[in-house]
């Protein structure tokens, strides 16, 4: 241990831990490792804040905001100690309450699992209890469910063709609250003005929560094209030439929300 390393322990805020860590090195180094070793750590003006005993275990002393011993706990936390101050005869509660007291920090997070988010929203807390086992620690708990703070991530949504088509080129990506796609398929059949017809389905999280209606043309065709919650894509060719069997009919990109 060298005069560098005390000096910077001690300049630290709160450094009563830092000392005794570095004071925790005597029972390690070769040195010294063999000696009976008691430690100890100072406030200054106020007393003795810890005792380590040869055995590496502390007994942690506290004091009130006058500084007189207040309580003093063990190396597991628990309080095994209890000073109580009264003038002679005037009666006072000595009993030690020991259940945690968590209060929230401020901090929150969202809950996350496999690394995505789950819609869940977690907040920190502390225990500010001085006689509690948990005193100072942190802990995370349930805030609610808040996808509006903690989004879920993106559905992976698939397109498959109909029976009647051939699926040659499609691409869907989910947007959150909306989905974009084109798809372009091969026919086995006549496609006339007047009907409609039900090309593909969409799988996945991008089925929408009631029918979506979306006009586009191609190929000199004007199509109105429903998605429906069950995930049904179904054209209707409301003008045009047609689409005769064995040619290909597209559609470029449309966005729709669920």
């Amino acid at each position: 241990m060298t005069q560098a390393q005390v000096n910077t322990a001690t300049n630290l805020a709160s450094n009563d831990a830092n000392v005794r860590n570095l004071l925790n090195t005597l029972r390690t180094d070769a040195r010294t490792k063999n000696a009976m070793i008691y430690t100890y750590t100072y406030a200054p003006l106020v007393g003795m804040t810890c005792e380590t005993a040869p055995n590496g275990r502390t007994t942690f002393y506290f004091y009130d905001g006058m500084g007189r011993l207040d309580h003093v706990k063990n190396h597991e936390g628990n309080v095994v100690k209890k000073y109580c101050y009264n003038y002679a005869g005037q009666p006072v509660d000595c009993s030690v309450n020991v259940n945690p007291s968590w209060g929230a920090t401020g901090n929150v997070r969202c809950a996350t699992s496999g690394g995505l988010n789950t819609g869940y929203q977690e907040r920190e807390e502390k225990d500010i209890n001085p006689y509690s086992t948990t005193f100072n620690q942190l802990r995370w708990v349930s805030n609610g469910y808040n996808n509006t703070a903690c989004p879920l991530p993106a559905q992976q949504c698939t397109i498959s063709a109909n029976s009647g088509f051939n699926l040659l080129s499609s691409n869907i990506v989910n947007n959150g609250t909306s989905a974009s796609f084109y798809l372009v398929v091969y026919t086995g059949n006549y496609m006339w003005p007047g009907n409609s017809y039900d090309v593909a389905t969409i799988d996945g999280g991008c089925r929408p929560g009631s029918a979506q209606t979306l006009y586009t043309s191609s190929g000199g065709n004007n199509w109105v094209v429903t998605i429906h919650p069950s995930g049904l894509i179904n054209w209707y060719l409301q003008s045009g030439p047609g689409v005769s069997p064995g040619n290909t009919v597209g559609i470029g990109t449309l966005t729709y929300t669920y």
